[in-house]
């Protein structure tokens, strides 16, 4: 008899203990968060810098910007430095294309519904222009001569591993890369940088150019 009655205890609390487990497991998939969609920006503006510095000043700021650019890619990793550079390469080339069929002076480049990332990426290549300049005015031409190089660099020696200062012996600061990538990684990483290069494309080719003299 008392076999009897333990055996009947121990169903229950098994089934007890199932029937809780089963709840909790219910609980716990109503009340997990859902994954949220990468937002997008309502509205992204892209300040277009016409002319290139020529002479001395053109020279300073040539070196200046190859410096901020590659001292910032450093700081990051192999993906985000090819998916950066990439970007840029196709939105630059886009903007300048468009910039010099346009009848009048292009102010700045307007953009609906940009996504998270992208505007990251733009908003990157914006501050690049104007924190690199040293003794001339920006300019969206000298940055994307800096961003062709670099992109040519990176796609056959890899990414950025060390500052600029580094390489010419004054700053010994070492990037996040420090290892050596295999030459399958390196032909995984260009192909991330030509589809990048081609979002950036089409993200410029697709923006609202306002004149200069009208910013609304």
């Amino acid at each position: 008899m008392k076999q009897t009655v333990l055996a009947i205890l121990v169903g229950a609390c098994a089934g007890l203990l199932a029937f809780v487990a089963a709840v909790n497991n219910s609980r716990q998939k109503q009340a997990a968060p859902r994954v949220p969609r990468p937002d997008a920006s309502p509205s992204l503006d892209f300040q277009y810098f016409p002319g290139e510095p020529k002479g001395y000043a053109g020279y300073t700021d040539h070196v200046s910007m190859q410096q901020t650019v590659n001292d910032d890619l450093v700081e990051h990793d192999a993906d985000w430095q090819f998916s950066r550079i990439g970007f840029a390469k196709g939105f630059l080339r886009t903007v300048l294309r468009r910039a010099d069929r346009s009848p009048s002076a292009p102010g700045i480049f307007r953009m609906e519904g940009v996504s998270e990332d992208d505007a990251m990426t733009i908003e990157w290549i914006a501050r690049m222009q104007t924190d690199g300049v040293d003794n001339a005015s920006p300019s969206t031409s000298n940055l994307k001569s800096i961003v062709d190089g670099m992109a040519s660099d990176i796609a056959s020696t890899g990414p950025r591993r060390s500052t600029f200062g580094s390489r010419a012996g004054v700053d010994g600061r070492e990037g996040l890369e420090r290892d050596e990538i295999s030459a399958e990684r390196l032909r995984e990483l260009t192909k991330l940088m030509r589809d990048a290069e081609r979002r950036g494309a089409s993200r410029a080719a697709h923006a609202r150019i306002v004149p200069r003299e009208s910013r609304g």
